[in-house]
């Protein structure tokens, strides 16, 4: 009796509706985190173009360009891009900082879609800081005793003293402090004080010590000490009515530091 054979067949089991589903979803997801990947970080239209700077005065343009355009370029997956959404405002604040000393205040914008706008505060001068009696060697110094730029000309009206230290008179002086706040408002009371009577200061000179001397354009100078400047300069009132004018062009100096007791010569 012949047997017959009969061939089997394999069902083919059906993938579950779930199993495609998800399969087609991680595809899909893939490609739209590519996507976004793309639009977000190389698509043309959201690379920084321009870089608008406002509030500059004194600062050079290219140097400041440069800082700024450097943090605007990184790197993503081993290529490069200026998307504006990586730009970090901080970041540029920090570098400014640190590459220009001479500055108070930044604040920095992104304008979409491919504008960078920052906005400078330049530190103001106020005063000048000579570190010998040479003109060049001579600087614009703000409110806090920084160093800002060389005085190259002197166009204001601006109190000038003169401060040895063992800090030569190169650009190194640039962005640091060489004079104490406090001590510079000292000097803007002796001055406006000075000039109720009649009395223009050329410079003030502060050697060691506490004392500080202001040298008059008539000739002679004035020492009073960094302390109690506005009592100190009540006294020279009085002193200063009791002197006329024929032996004020014989004076050396007037000493104010010790109180009550005026001494002059």
């Amino acid at each position: 009796m012949r047997k017959t054979l009969r061939k089997k067949h394999r069902i083919k089991k059906r993938k579950h509706f779930l199993e495609n589903n998800l399969a087609s979803g991680f595809f899909l997801f893939l490609v739209l985190l590519a996507g976004s990947v793309y639009l977000f970080v190389f698509y043309p239209f959201f690379q920084v173009e321009s870089v608008i700077l406002s509030g500059r005065e004194n600062l050079n343009k290219e140097t400041l360009l440069k800082t700024v355009e450097n943090c605007t370029r990184k790197h993503f997956l081993f290529l490069d891009t200026r998307s504006i959404f990586l730009v970090k405002e901080e970041e540029i604040k920090k570098r400014i900082f640190q590459e220009t000393l001479v500055v108070e205040d930044v604040a920095v914008r992104k304008i979409f879609p491919a504008k960078v706008e920052v906005i400078i505060k330049e530190r103001v001068p106020i005063s000048v800081w000579c570190a010998e009696k040479k003109e060049e060697s001579c600087y614009y110094v703000d409110k806090q005793g920084i160093v800002l730029q060389r005085a190259d000309r002197i166009l204001r009206d601006f109190p000038i003293f003169l401060k040895e230290t063992r800090t030569t008179a190169k650009e190194e002086v640039v962005g640091k402090r060489i004079i104490d706040p406090d001590l510079l408002m000292v000097l803007f009371l002796a001055k406006e004080g000075l000039a109720k009577e009649n009395i223009s200061v050329s410079y003030f000179k502060i050697p060691a010590g506490k004392t500080v001397e202001a040298h008059l354009k008539e000739g002679w100078k004035i020492l009073f000490s960094s302390k109690n400047t506005e009592a100190e300069l009540e006294n020279f009132r009085v002193i200063i009515e009791e002197i006329d004018d024929l032996r004020r062009e014989d004076l050396d100096y007037i000493d104010l530091r010790f109180g009550d007791r005026i001494y002059y010569k």
